[in-house]
């Protein structure tokens, strides 16, 4: 019995030292997880924002229209034009962000085509 207990001793040794190595590989499995998901937060709310701008641009270059169209004053074509432009750069941002998502890339697409539709249509 005397030979069986140092054969123990290595195979606790080995079992502790797993315990050791697990404890410490979770908790860091764990934290990657973690920054994953707030890099994909930090990601949407760059999207959302992106988004906001782009209606605001939108709501702008409507504004400035119909300023024009009902004053025919041409200082409300400044605005206007100034929108133009806010919404090709918020478009193409938009489009950058979400080249990961061909759902979210489709939609802005769609919107792409029918916001240049609109604004041809005003000139």
């Amino acid at each position: 019995m005397t030979k069986a207990v140092p054969k123990i001793i290595p195979l606790g040794f080995m079992f502790g030292l797993i315990i050791l190595v697990l404890s410490a590989a979770l908790p860091y499995h764990n934290f990657q997880l973690l920054r994953n998901g707030e890099d994909w937060v930090n990601h949407t709310m760059e999207v959302l924002h992106a988004a906001d701008a782009l209606r605001i641009a939108i709501t702008d270059a409507e504004s400035g229209q119909r300023g024009f169209l009902l004053t025919q004053e041409q200082e409300y074509l400044a605005p206007y034009e100034q929108a133009r432009a806010n919404i090709a750069q918020h478009l193409g941002n938009l489009l950058l962000l979400t080249e990961d998502n061909s759902t979210q890339y489709q939609y802005l697409k769609k919107i792409e085509a029918l916001t240049n539709a609109k604004l041809k249509n005003c000139n």
